[in-house]
């Protein structure tokens, strides 16, 4: 069989890459033509301090403004060859611990992956035909972005998910195809 590469979005980060680039050397342009048309410094320093300005515009867009994708795919291509429909940041509740990683959801399984800031590396697989009820609690007793998950003979599973009513529509759509 053949290797699937997990992740199909190295076109979309390096869109992103560019895309930040080009608005450090527009923004590093202006910061010149400003710093040399008031005449405040030499040439010399008017272009370092612009290069210093876009290179720090242009790491800031790249990690804080600039979304990544703009339409292109996105996806995510699981180990079993299954594509995820969603997937997002979650916390998993085991054993008295929150493991931080990542859930999806794909057309036969919800899949949860920790993180490499996890202090224990999991990968829960629960497939969607063994989920007897999704419900959407209150992690903490407070705050609202808990997702639990009912298994047929086995434990419930619960999750620390931003969009918790979206993930348990989706979860019983999938479940209601199968």
């Amino acid at each position: 069989m053949q290797d699937v590469p997990r992740i199909v979005s190295i076109r979309s980060m390096k869109d992103k890459i560019n895309r930040s680039l080009r608005a450090g050397l527009i923004i590093g342009v202006v910061l010149f033509v400003i710093i040399t048309a008031v005449g405040a410094t030499t040439v010399f320093h008017a272009v370092w301090v612009s290069a210093l300005g876009a290179f720090l515009i242009a790491g800031s867009l790249f990690l804080f403004f600039i979304p990544t994708g703009g339409g292109k795919d996105t996806s995510v291509i699981m180990d079993n060859g299954e594509k995820a429909i969603m997937r997002q940041g979650a916390s998993y509740f085991t054993d008295g611990e929150e493991l931080g990683g990542m859930l999806y959801l794909t057309d036969t399984m919800l899949i949860f992956k920790s993180d490499v800031m996890s202090l224990r590396r999991i990968q829960r697989d629960i497939f969607l035909r063994d989920i007897e009820d999704v419900r959407v609690v209150k992690n903490y007793g407070k705050v609202n972005n808990g997702l639990e998950i009912d298994i047929k003979f086995d434990k419930t599973h619960r999750f620390g998910v931003r969009d918790n009513l979206r993930w348990k529509d989706r979860i019983e759509e999938k479940m209601d195809l199968e």
